[in-house]
């Protein structure tokens, strides 16, 4: 096989036009991808696990959790009484502080108790929920008349 020859300065020459190309091409590609991650982070904002609930919540039709307490209380109360299985209770919803709410009042049965617990963590999945019903005949003497705390 022939080779042919080529004067020292020319192979050197080309070679470091290759080096010269891949490394423009690399720095163009990094720079581009930073654009393209900044611009990304920018149009998306924060992600965090709160987020990706909700995006995750609202692909599945859920309702959006609302933010502000007042909301999250009213929220609350508007789901136990539109199921029939707490419609009945009487419970106080109380909004201890952002992102910790407590039920307080009588349930029939621990059953309710623990329904109308569960409800209020799905309308609110973000906030920690503390059920402080009392059933009657288990927690509170059959009959016994207690008002709930303010």
């Amino acid at each position: 096989m022939a080779r042919t020859w080529h004067p020292p300065d020319e192979t050197a020459a080309d070679d470091r036009r290759r080096v010269a190309g891949i490394a423009l091409a690399a720095a163009f590609g990094f720079g581009l991808g930073l654009l393209a991650g900044l611009v990304a982070g920018e149009w998306l904002g924060g992600v965090d696990a709160g987020r990706v609930r909700r995006t995750v919540g609202r692909l599945r039709g859920e309702p959006p959790e609302p933010a502000d307490p007042t909301a999250v209380r009213r929220a609350i109360q508007d789901a136990l009484r539109a199921d029939p299985a707490t419609g009945s209770l009487k419970v106080r919803v109380r909004v201890l502080e952002q992102g910790l709410l407590e039920l307080i009042g009588r349930a029939p049965s621990a059953e309710a108790r623990e329904r109308a617990g569960a409800r209020a963590q799905a309308v609110a999945p973000g906030w920690s929920v503390v059920n402080r019903l009392l059933v009657e005949g288990e927690d509170l003497p059959d009959g016994a008349a207690t008002a709930l705390p303010t």
